[in-house]
């Protein structure tokens, strides 16, 4: 009994000094994790709009698709929106950066991440599925002028990349 109260005490120390520690190197570190989070970020929005100067976060009553979305600003000037959109696809979120211009159309989508099948909703990624969206419009979509081709064999995750860019269509239409 008495035995078993000492190694209970025992690890009882060493975990608390154990997370008092890691505690410690979390606040030291968190700044420039955050830091270098922002720069990455930054990057990755310079894909979509590289002559721009700004990018201001913007967040509030989002539709569920879309996270949050960024204006983008080159020397005070408004050049479009950068709407970042997450929505299930066969397997695994699929999270996506779009780019819409000020007269709203496409400029550009990165796919940020996904986890979908390999070999058939990875091909989500190919340029040849992304670039498909570039120069889509609200109204064009909304007429049926431009058309959507799936990749066969993942339809459940271009609709679910469709979908977001919709998503990102429509909130620009009420934000702009």
């Amino acid at each position: 009994m008495k035995n078993g109260l000492k190694i209970t005490l025992t690890l009882s120390i060493v975990c608390l000094i154990a997370g008092l520690c890691l505690g410690a190197v979390y606040k030291q570190s968190r700044p420039s994790i955050e830091a270098r989070q922002k720069a990455d970020e930054e990057k990755r929005l310079k894909e979509i709009f590289p002559e721009a100067d700004n990018f201001e976060e913007k967040s509030g009553n989002l539709p569920k698709i879309v996270e949050k979305y960024f204006l983008v600003k080159q020397k005070g000037k408004l050049l479009g929106y950068v709407f970042i959109c997450s929505n299930y696809g066969y397997s695994s979120d699929i999270e996506l950066m779009i780019g819409v211009d000020g007269k709203g159309n496409i400029a550009g989508v990165k796919v940020l991440s996904q986890s979908e099948t390999p070999g058939l909703g990875t091909r989500i990624e190919n340029p040849g599925f992304i670039n498909q969206f570039k120069g889509w419009n609200y109204d064009s979509y909304q007429s049926g002028k431009v058309k959507f081709d799936s990749i066969t064999g993942c339809t459940i995750s271009s609709k679910a990349a469709l979908n977001e860019i919709v998503s990102a269509l429509d909130l620009w239409k009420s934000v702009k």
